[in-house]
Parts: structure tokens; C-alpha cells; sequence
């Protein structure tokens, strides 16, 4: 089985944006959000889904930098701002009954992202099947790349595995979060980083053969005639320690009681619908423009498993 582990925040949103303000309506945006989804599933060769949404931001990540993400915290409002996040919550309240009945399981937990969510997801399925497959357009997840487990953007229409990790990204995977924590995430995080120190001097300095960690590149950066960008490291040891620790996503802890409530959702069954019933529920729904093209994109959700155990690593 191959499960498709989807960043359903930044799908909608990107499917919001995809729609004219003016055409907003709850039809328009549900189908570009099925349609969009339905081609990452034909690239994927997913045959089971799993929709995580962000349920706030991380408590631990706040505690420890408060700045953390504090630029979409404190986003000044606009009209067509306004449009696009009533359009978001209305939107998830379409999906959230939507999408069970065509196969798609639902993961969204108060205080909790979407990032960290899928990070403890991962280990619990990778011996339970055939492959990984996370649809994001965040690279902060690039970090759970392994073996089984691939990234596909759709903007870029790329798929990121272990075979090609260096090649697209330009560092090694096992250098992905030191290098990130050097280079920051200021616009996407608020998370600054080291002065001087860009990505391209970041993946200079982790190349050297000698450098197999962050102690080592200290060690590599206190020698005679450092660099501006060497020295910098050094002075910002404190820093480049706080990033490692925010970005990692390993490090998000979860109560027994969340980690409960995700894995009884996954290992639950969804319902079966014929297509008869599905167009009754769509039309209940009110979602009648769904039902002309539903020939279209509703193939692969019906191909999708409503048994995420039954599968195995078949």
C-alpha cells in the first residue's frame, strides 16, 4: 500500500488562490481542491489518504522563541485577505464531511501542526507499508525523506526521495536541519539565522570532508583565518542550537491521549459509498456542480483503500 500523508492547510490554500475572488463559492473551491488532490494522487500512486490540517501553532515552539511565526500572527488584515480566510473555514467545514466519504481519513488536533502531526505519523506507518508519499509545499519536511518515505510538491510537480535528496537540495540529508538552523527561516518562520551565512556558504562549509556534525564545523570555524561567515558561527553557537531544536520536528512531544486519538482514527475503517450514494451526498450537500464532473475526478478516491491496516505492505 502506498499512503499519501497530505498538508491539507496548504492545499486549500493554494486551491483558494487558484479561484478568482469573485468566484468564490464553496462548489468552486471544493473542486479545485478535488481536482488538485486527485492529480497528486494519480502521480503519487497513492491508494490510501490521509488529510492533516493544522490545529494552531506549537506550544513548545512558542515557549522557546516567541518570535516564532510571530509575521502571520500579527498579519495586518485586508479586504481580499479577509475573503481568503473566511473562504479557508468555510471550505474545511465542506472537507471535513466531504472527505471521509470519498476515502480520505481526517487528522487535526488543537495546538498541534500539520508538520509535527505528519512527523509522528510517519515512524508508525513506515513498517506498516509499501511507501510514504507527503504532499506539501513546506521544505521544513524534507526532513523525514527516507527509504519509503518521498515529498511531492505541486507547485513544482517534483518528487523528492532519498536517491535525489542531494541533487535537489544541494546538501545531505543528514545535514538537511544543521543546514537550515545555519541558513534561518526568517520570512516563512521568523526564525533568524546566522549573519553572513546563506545557503550556498552553508552547503560550502558542510562539504568539507572533516565536518560531520555541528561540533566539527565549530571546530572547522575557530581555526586560524576563519571567515567573517566562520566567525559568525562560532558567536552564534546559541542560536544555530535554538534553530536545530525548532525545526526539528522530532522533537514536538505528544500526549498519550493525542497519539491515541490519531492512530484509532488510522486504524478505523471510512465508509464505502456506491455512486449512487455519492451523488446523493453531494447533492445534499449542496454541492450540485460537483455531480457533472464527477466522472472526472472522482476515479481515484474510489480506487483509495477505506481500511488503512487492510493493506499491509502489499
Amino acid at each position: 500500500m502506498a499512503v499519501c500523508l497530505l498538508d491539507a492547510n496548504y492545499l486549500l490554500r493554494r486551491s483558494i488562490y487558484a479561484v478568482q475572488s469573485e468566484s468564490f463559492t464553496k462548489e468552486t473551491i471544493t473542486l479545485a481542491f478535488l481536482k488538485s488532490l486527485k492529480s497528486c494522487l494519480d502521480t503519487t500512486f497513492a491508494t490510501a489518504c490521509v488529510a492533516v490540517w493544522d490545529g494552531g501553532y506549537s506550544r513548545r515552539r512558542l515557549k522557546m522563541f516567541p518570535g516564532y511565526k510571530a509575521e502571520r500572527r500579527e498579519k495586518v488584515e485586508t479586504l481580499e485577505s479577509r475573503l481568503h480566510m473566511q473562504a479557508f473555514y468555510e471550505q474545511t467545514e465542506v472537507l471535513k464531511t466531504l472527505l471521509p466519504k470519498f476515502g480520505v481519513y481526517w487528522i487535526k488536533l488543537k495546538g498541534r501542526e500539520a508538520d509535527d502531526i505528519i512527523a509522528m505519523i510517519v515512524p508508525w506507518l513506515k513498517n506498516k507499508v509499501r511507501r510514504i508519499a507527503i504532499l506539501t509545499g513546506d521544505r521544513d519536511i524534507f526532513q523525514m525523506v527516507d527509504r519509503n518515505v518521498i515529498v511531492y510538491n505541486p507547485d513544482s510537480k517534483k518528487i523528492l526521495a532519498l536517491e535525489n535528496f542531494e541533487e535537489v537540495t544541494g546538501i545531505q540529508k543528514k545535514f538537511y536541519i544543521l543546514h537550515r538552523s545555519l541558513v534561518g527561516e526568517k520570512s516563512r518562520n521568523g526564525i533568524d539565522g546566522v549573519p553572513l551565512v546563506g545557503d550556498k556558504t552553508a552547503a560550502k562549509l558542510l562539504s568539507i570532508p572533516e565536518v560531520s556534525g555541528f561540533i566539527d564545523l565549530i571546530y572547522h570555524c575557530m581555526r586560524d583565518k576563519s571567515t567573517k561567515a566562520e566567525m559568525n558561527i562560532v558567536e552564534n553557537f546559541e542560536v544555530v542550537c535554538r534553530n536545530m531544536e525548532l525545526l526539528d520536528l522530532t522533537r514536538e512531544v505528544f500526549t498519550d491521549a493525542e497519539e491515541s486519538r490519531v492512530f484509532s482514527t488510522l486504524s478505523g475503517s471510512l465508509p464505502t459509498l456506491s455512486m449512487t450514494e455519492q451523488i446523493r451526498f453531494l447533492r445534499d450537500q449542496g454541492l450540485r456542480e460537483l455531480i457533472s464532473s464527477l466522472t472526472y475526478w472522482v476515479d481515484p478516491f474510489n480506487r483509495l483503500s477505506k481500511n488503512l491496516m487492510s493493506g499491509g505492505m502489499a
